[in-house]
């Protein structure tokens, strides 16, 4: 069976195997600012671990709905090409699906994508959740962030800038934090206006 890939990543237009599918480890940039609405087939790149920065990366894309593959486990903080976050500005984006196995939530992860409203369910998050992940994204709801132990902040100077919000949004309106946090800096719910319970 074949699994059809947009972008012009397969040239001869049937695709390529699942099995072929499985053994990408990375897509880097391929589907940075590209015309795709859905990719359910993503699901069957199990190789891959990791999206965002160097990695496999949809940012700037028209993604509306993409089925990650259990394998992710980290939405990385590396920069590539001016380009971080694995779906940064993907303002039509409002599913990935399952997102129980993600592990690490990096740097600008949801940043701009005004449509996302999927609930933030990672019970298996660790560790720092990323600068500005979920800033000026439509998100609603944050009702598990696992084991996460900071929210990567911003310096006292700025603030007052829109980037305050670090790890959260502004249509945040329900937010649980986990009894692992050890760190919230201030400003971190700065913006937050619809939020209503923390």
């Amino acid at each position: 069976e074949r699994v059809l890939m947009a972008n012009g990543v397969s040239s001869d237009g049937i695709g390529i195997t699942k099995e072929d599918a499985a053994a990408v480890t990375n897509l880097k940039q391929a589907f940075n600012d590209a015309s795709i609405d859905t990719f359910g087939e993503f699901v069957n790149f199990t190789g891959i671990a990791s999206m965002g920065g160097n990695y496999t990366n949809f940012a700037g894309s028209s993604i509306r709905e993409i089925d990650l593959p259990s394998s992710v486990k980290a939405f990385n903080n590396d920069t590539y090409g001016g380009q971080t976050g694995a779906f940064r500005n993907c303002k039509s984006l409002i599913s990935i699906g399952d997102t129980s196995h993600i592990e690490t939530l990096g740097r600008y992860s949801f940043e701009n994508c005004s449509a996302y409203t999927q609930d933030v369910d990672m019970p298996s998050l660790k560790g720092t959740i990323g600068y500005m992940a979920m800033y000026a994204s439509g998100i609603k709801k944050i009702v598990n962030l696992g084991n996460a132990t900071i929210l990567e902040g911003v310096s006292t100077a700025s603030i007052n800038s829109p980037q305050g919000a670090s790890a959260t949004c502004k249509s945040s309106e329900e937010v649980r934090i986990p009894a692992t946090m050890e760190q919230i800096p201030k400003g971190v719910f700065g913006l937050c206006t619809a939020l209503k319970t923390i």
